[in-house]
Protein backbone atom coordinates (compact mmCIF):
# COMPACT_ATOMS: atom_id res chain seq x y z
CA UNK A 1 0.00 0.00 0.00
CA UNK A 2 1.06 3.50 -0.13
CA UNK A 3 4.98 4.30 -0.32
CA UNK A 4 5.73 0.71 0.33
CA UNK A 5 3.59 -0.54 -2.40
CA UNK A 6 6.41 0.86 -4.96
CA UNK A 7 8.73 -1.27 -4.64
CA UNK A 8 5.99 -4.15 -5.93
CA UNK A 9 5.35 -1.96 -8.38
CA UNK A 10 9.03 -1.73 -9.49
CA UNK A 11 9.88 -5.21 -8.96
CA UNK A 12 6.70 -5.86 -11.26
CA UNK A 13 8.34 -3.58 -13.84
CA UNK A 14 11.34 -4.97 -13.76
CA UNK A 15 10.29 -8.78 -13.93
CA UNK A 16 8.08 -7.67 -16.94
CA UNK A 17 9.28 -9.36 -20.22
CA UNK A 18 12.52 -10.21 -17.86
CA UNK A 19 11.09 -12.82 -15.64
CA UNK A 20 10.08 -16.46 -16.48
CA UNK A 21 7.84 -16.37 -13.11
CA UNK A 22 4.86 -13.79 -13.31
CA UNK A 23 5.05 -11.08 -10.68
CA UNK A 24 1.71 -9.91 -9.21
CA UNK A 25 1.54 -7.13 -6.81
CA UNK A 26 -1.23 -6.91 -4.20
CA UNK A 27 -2.67 -3.78 -2.43
CA UNK A 28 -5.63 -4.70 -0.98
CA UNK A 29 -6.67 -7.07 2.23
CA UNK A 30 -7.15 -10.35 -0.07
CA UNK A 31 -4.13 -13.01 -1.15
CA UNK A 32 -5.32 -13.90 -4.35
CA UNK A 33 -6.64 -17.67 -3.85
CA UNK A 34 -3.78 -19.20 -6.18
CA UNK A 35 -1.30 -18.64 -3.17
CA UNK A 36 0.00 -21.23 -1.98
CA UNK A 37 3.28 -24.17 -1.19
CA UNK A 38 4.56 -22.94 -4.28
CA UNK A 39 4.79 -19.57 -3.90
CA UNK A 40 7.02 -16.71 -2.56
CA UNK A 41 5.30 -13.46 -1.47
CA UNK A 42 7.86 -10.34 -0.73
CA UNK A 43 5.69 -8.53 1.77
CA UNK A 44 6.96 -5.00 2.08
CA UNK A 45 5.90 -2.20 4.70
CA UNK A 46 8.04 0.21 5.96
CA UNK A 47 6.15 0.85 9.10
CA UNK A 48 5.86 -3.03 10.05
CA UNK A 49 2.06 -1.91 11.26
CA UNK A 50 0.72 -1.61 7.49
CA UNK A 51 -3.00 -3.30 8.28
CA UNK A 52 -3.41 -4.53 4.32
CA UNK A 53 0.04 -5.68 4.45
CA UNK A 54 -0.40 -7.81 7.85
CA UNK A 55 -3.71 -9.42 6.65
CA UNK A 56 -2.31 -10.55 3.32
CA UNK A 57 0.86 -11.48 5.09
CA UNK A 58 -0.86 -13.54 7.56
CA UNK A 59 -2.80 -15.49 5.01
CA UNK A 60 0.17 -16.41 3.07
CA UNK A 61 1.62 -18.14 6.25
CA UNK A 62 -1.40 -19.86 6.92
CA UNK A 63 -1.57 -20.74 2.73
CA UNK A 64 2.41 -22.11 3.65
CA UNK A 65 4.00 -19.67 1.22
CA UNK A 66 7.47 -18.63 1.37
CA UNK A 67 7.50 -15.61 2.57
CA UNK A 68 10.27 -12.64 2.99
CA UNK A 69 9.77 -9.76 4.91
CA UNK A 70 10.95 -5.84 4.54
CA UNK A 71 9.65 -4.00 6.99
CA UNK A 72 10.67 -1.78 10.05
CA UNK A 73 10.29 -2.82 13.71
CA UNK A 74 6.69 -3.52 13.60
CA UNK A 75 4.29 -6.03 13.66
CA UNK A 76 4.86 -7.44 10.57
CA UNK A 77 8.84 -8.53 11.87
CA UNK A 78 7.94 -9.69 15.27
CA UNK A 79 5.27 -12.25 13.05
CA UNK A 80 8.26 -12.85 10.59
CA UNK A 81 10.60 -13.54 13.23
CA UNK A 82 7.68 -15.79 14.93
CA UNK A 83 7.12 -17.90 11.67
CA UNK A 84 10.88 -18.06 11.12
CA UNK A 85 10.35 -16.03 7.89
CA UNK A 86 13.92 -14.08 6.62
CA UNK A 87 14.03 -9.93 7.34
CA UNK A 88 15.20 -7.37 5.60
CA UNK A 89 14.91 -4.29 7.93
CA UNK A 90 14.09 -1.20 6.74
CA UNK A 91 16.00 1.80 8.88
CA UNK A 92 13.40 4.07 11.32
CA UNK A 93 15.86 7.21 9.76
CA UNK A 94 13.84 6.87 6.76
CA UNK A 95 11.24 9.92 7.80
CA UNK A 96 8.31 8.30 4.93
CA UNK A 97 7.74 5.20 2.74
CA UNK A 98 8.01 7.02 -0.69
CA UNK A 99 11.56 8.11 0.47
CA UNK A 100 12.66 4.52 1.20
CA UNK A 101 11.91 3.56 -2.52
CA UNK A 102 15.56 2.48 -2.48
CA UNK A 103 15.58 0.54 1.18
CA UNK A 104 12.36 -1.02 -0.06
CA UNK A 105 12.69 -2.29 -3.89
CA UNK A 106 16.30 -2.75 -3.99
CA UNK A 107 16.11 -5.66 -1.56
CA UNK A 108 13.66 -7.67 -3.84
CA UNK A 109 15.04 -6.90 -6.87
CA UNK A 110 18.37 -8.90 -5.30
CA UNK A 111 16.26 -11.23 -4.30
CA UNK A 112 15.02 -11.86 -7.18
CA UNK A 113 18.04 -11.92 -9.15
CA UNK A 114 19.68 -14.29 -6.86
CA UNK A 115 16.91 -16.85 -7.17
CA UNK A 116 17.55 -16.76 -11.28
CA UNK A 117 14.39 -14.53 -11.56
CA UNK A 118 16.02 -11.39 -12.82
CA UNK A 119 19.89 -12.06 -14.27
CA UNK A 120 22.14 -8.57 -13.92
CA UNK A 121 20.04 -7.04 -12.00
CA UNK A 122 23.28 -6.36 -9.68
CA UNK A 123 25.21 -4.69 -12.72
CA UNK A 124 22.31 -2.46 -13.61
CA UNK A 125 21.88 -0.97 -9.68
CA UNK A 126 25.87 -0.08 -9.62
CA UNK A 127 24.86 1.59 -13.13
CA UNK A 128 22.10 3.27 -11.18
CA UNK A 129 24.34 4.18 -8.56
CA UNK A 130 27.23 5.47 -10.92
CA UNK A 131 24.64 7.79 -12.78
CA UNK A 132 23.26 9.35 -9.19
CA UNK A 133 26.66 10.10 -7.89
CA UNK A 134 27.31 12.13 -11.50
CA UNK A 135 24.30 14.10 -11.40
CA UNK A 136 25.24 14.48 -7.22
CA UNK A 137 28.18 15.87 -8.80
CA UNK A 138 27.16 17.95 -11.48
CA UNK A 139 24.84 19.82 -9.06
CA UNK A 140 27.55 20.65 -6.32
CA UNK A 141 28.39 24.25 -7.00
CA UNK A 142 25.15 24.94 -8.82
CA UNK A 143 22.50 27.88 -7.88
CA UNK A 144 19.86 25.84 -7.33
CA UNK A 145 17.52 23.63 -4.49
CA UNK A 146 18.43 21.04 -6.08
CA UNK A 147 22.40 21.44 -5.37
CA UNK A 148 21.50 22.64 -1.89
CA UNK A 149 20.01 19.04 -1.63
CA UNK A 150 22.86 16.79 -2.83
CA UNK A 151 25.49 18.60 -0.78
CA UNK A 152 22.90 17.92 2.15
CA UNK A 153 24.59 21.03 3.77
CA UNK A 154 21.42 20.40 6.92
CA UNK A 155 20.80 24.36 6.69
CA UNK A 156 17.51 25.71 5.91
CA UNK A 157 17.30 25.90 2.48
CA UNK A 158 16.97 29.63 1.32
CA UNK A 159 14.51 28.20 -1.71
CA UNK A 160 12.12 27.36 0.88
CA UNK A 161 12.10 30.85 2.62
CA UNK A 162 12.62 33.37 -0.55
CA UNK A 163 10.29 34.62 -2.42
CA UNK A 164 11.58 33.42 -6.20
CA UNK A 165 10.65 35.67 -9.34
Amino acid sequence: MGGSGIAGDVLSAAAAGASRVPVSVVKSYELPTWVGPRSLVMAVSCSGNTEETLSTTTAAWAAGAHVVVVAGDGELARLAAGHGSPIVTVPSSIPQPRAAIGATAVPLLVMAERMGLLPGVSEQLAQVVAQLKRRRDQLIGADSPAAEIAVGSGAPSRWCTEPRA
